[in-house]
Order: C-alpha cells, then structure tokens, then sequence
C-alpha cells in the first residue's frame, strides 16, 4: 500500500491541482447497446402491452438475479418506490418511518401516497436509519416502515426486519444508490417485502431512466400493478379477483419505457464485476486515508459491501482552522467534486414547516393528531448535515491512481490548513 503525500500547496491558493485524470465516462454506452437499442426500435412495439417484451425480459433477469419471485419495471426510481408502498398496503392517512437523510424521493412517495412521513434518525457512525430510532416511532397508525441504503451504505437488515416483524409492518427497501451492495452476502433489495431501485442516469445500473419494483409476494405484486400499470397489460397478467375488480384506465401510468429496459439488461450482466472494481478501488482509498484524522468514512457493527453511489465522508474539524464548507471549496479547486448531499434533514424543508404539498394541509391533515416536526427530532442527522462530505463513488474499473489523486487533496487540507485559512480570512467572499 501507497501513502500519498502532499507536498505542494492547495490549487485554491496557487498550488497545482491534485486530481487530474478525467472522470470516466457515465453511463457506458457501446457497440452492443448501441445494436440492443436499434434491435429493439426496429422490431419491438415502442409501447408494448405486456411480458412478451424487452421490458418482460429486463424484469425477470433482475429478479433472477436478485433473488426475488417479481418484479416490475416503471418509469422511474420514484415510480417504483410509491409501487413499493402500494404494495405494502400503505392507504391515505397511514404513517410510514422513514429517515430524514435522504433524497427527496424517498419522502415524495410517501406523500404521492397521501401516507404522512414519520422521521426516525440515523446512526452516529453512517448514515443509514436506527432500527432502535425506528422502534421509537412506532404507533397504532405504523403501516410501513421505508428504508434507504443512502450513498449505497446498507442498513442493519436483521435488526430493522426484527423490529417489522415484531410489530406487524412491511418494509419497503430504497435501492435507489444501493445496485450490487451487500448485507451479511445478502444482495440490498432481496431481503425486505418489497425493494425499489432507479435505473436514472447517474446510477450504478442505468437506462437513462427507469425504475423497478420487486417483492415475492403474488398479492403484493398484482395489487401494485393495478395502480401503475396499462389495462392491456393488466387484463393478461391479473390472477386474483380483487385487483381484476378494479382493472380499468384510472391507473398511474407508471410504465417503463423499452429503451431504458433495453439498456438495462444490456448492463446488467456486468453489474458484479463493476461493482467488484468499484470495491477494491474503495478499499484501497479507505486505506489511505485511514490515518487522517479529519475525515472519516463510515463504519459498521455488521458485515457489507458498500453499493458506492457516493462516498459518505464526515469532515472532523478538531484543531484545524477551516470549518466543512471551505474544505469543499479546497476539494473542489484541487479538482475532486463535492457536495452536501442532503443539506438538510427533510423534515425542515418549507414543504414540511408549511403542511405544503398538496394544498389544504394535505396529506397531513388526515392524521388522527397533528404530526409536528422540529428541530432537534433527529440530531444525529441534523449534525451529519453539517459535517458530511459526499463525493461520487470510485470508478468501475480499476484506478488507483485516481485514489492516489483524491488522497493527495484530502491530505492537502491537514499539511496546509493555516495557510488555507488566511487565505479565506483575506478572501471572505469566495
């Protein structure tokens, strides 16, 4: 193991820029999608009506691969979540505990639902959601419980599936950054009663867009379909007599569309050895900058392989002189994109303060009791929030040269944080 070492000054206040190898290129798209995609234009319905399709084939090939009976495609990460929920039975003035580090799509599915969001925290030491915080939360008008392997960093499955199970709730898995990600071997998405994925450009498995909903159970499935999906497809696949009831043109239209299906599977099949570059380029930048005492990764109490969508990072300021959002300017200047992934706990948005989303209070006010957020209700969170460093995952094929470069800009900040900080001091608009 290589330790880089920082010898030159931070690129904000003239010195050279640490990261200079480009990017790779996101989504891959090559010779054999290019020809899947034309194969599909040219000889498949661009609306097909049901499984005899590209989209019948992606779906039971991710379902095959993650171990599950069904699966469903839509439109969208978003789709595929208020399918999840739909599933679950979640009805109108429901509660679903959820967490607040998130993105909104978690949250909006919820509300698409006219469920109200119930805010459990997250642990101190990652950023997924406590099962003793979800315990907590728990009241007779629990539906569901939704949970999200953030970042790609999987959630104490055991222990959340305990709490479910012992309370009589679903649990909906928010795969949404968590493709190929590992619980105790366990792929994220396969353990829960239903999963949803998102298939959006930026994702570890990408068509451009698309979505997926996944669960083993047959009356989860149909009653799902019954709300998402065309009549034509529903007339043929339907099996039970209350989802038939109501098969009629008043659905979602939540469908996949045949490009984004076709670009998926195209991909799938090199998911596992992405995903294990992905691995080993992370592991061996965890092992860099382990002796850094101002950043630190996340860590936990049960066996995984992190997904990587980002690399959840905490900045600890101790004795340094540069608070979170001046070393996300020094990251960026030296050429290493950063962000505050969540900025805020969701439920101290506007939309949460107000009772704001679909006019009238609504859903909020079908709660038998007002629901009240506040600051303070999830401060492990709140604090995340304020310290959290989230940069785009490794790349899929091997690099460690690109480690070596995000190395050297993190180590920058500690070998030059005086000079940095005068730098701000005489700069205080930057």
């Amino acid at each position: 193991m290589s330790i880089s070492v920082a010898t030159s000054e931070p690129a904000l206040i003239g010195g050279p820029k640490s990261v200079t190898l480009p990017v790779p290129n996101w989504p891959r798209v090559d010779d054999e999608v290019v020809a899947e995609v034309t194969r599909v234009l040219t000889t498949e319905s661009l609306c097909p009506p049901g499984k005899g399709s590209i989209i019948g084939q992606f779906e039971d090939n991710f379902a095959r691969w993650l171990g599950r009976k069904y699966a469903i495609g839509t439109n969208s990460g978003t789709s595929a979540l208020h399918a999840g929920l739909i599933a679950c039975g979640v009805e109108a003035g429901d509660e679903v505990i959820t967490t607040p580090h998130t993105w909104g799509a978690s949250i909006a599915c919820i509300l698409h639902s006219l469920a109200i969001p119930v805010f459990a925290d997250i642990k101190p030491d990652n950023f997924t959601i406590d099962p003793v915080s979800i315990e907590s939360h728990i009241t007779p008008r629990t539906k569901a419980i939704l949970i999200v392997h953030i970042y790609g960093e999987p959630c104490d499955m055991d222990a959340i599936m305990a709490v479910a199970r012992k309370h009589n709730l679903k649990v909906l898995e928010d795969c949404a950054q968590a493709h190929g990600g590992k619980y105790k071997g366990h792929l994220l998405g396969s353990q829960a009663d239903a999963a949803a994925f998102s298939f959006q450009a930026f994702k570890n498995l990408t068509g451009g867009e698309g979505g997926m909903m996944l669960c083993d159970d047959r009356e989860m499935l149909e009653r799902a379909m019954g709300m998402i999906t065309h009549p034509a497809r529903l007339d043929k696949e339907l099996t039970l007599d209350e989802p038939k009831k109501y098969l009629d043109s008043l659905a979602f239209n939540y469908r996949m569309h045949t490009v984004s299906a076709a670009i998926t599977n195209c991909h799938l099949k090199y998911l596992p050895k992405w995903q294990e570059n992905r691995y080993r380029n992370y592991q061996y930048f965890a092992d860099q900058v382990a002796d850094i005492d101002y950043i630190r990764l996340s860590t936990f109490d049960y066996p995984i392989q992190h997904g990587l969508y980002d690399i959840g990072m905490r900045y600890i300021q101790g004795d340094l002189p540069l608070n979170r959002d001046q070393v996300q300017k020094l990251l960026v200047a030296e050429g290493w994109n950063q962000e505050n992934y969540v900025g805020t706990p969701i439920y101290l948005r506007p939309r949460f303060r107000d009772r704001n989303y679909f006019g009238n209070g609504q859903p909020w006010a079908l709660a038998e009791s007002p629901i009240e957020y506040k600051e303070g209700d999830c401060p492990n969170s709140e604090h995340a929030c304020k310290i959290e460093l989230t940069p785009f995952g490794p790349p899929r094929e091997p690099n460690l040269e690109l480690m070596d470069q995000w190395v050297t800009a993190l180590r920058k900040i500690g070998d030059h944080a005086d000079a940095a900080a005068a730098w701000f001091e005489a700069n205080p608009n930057a």
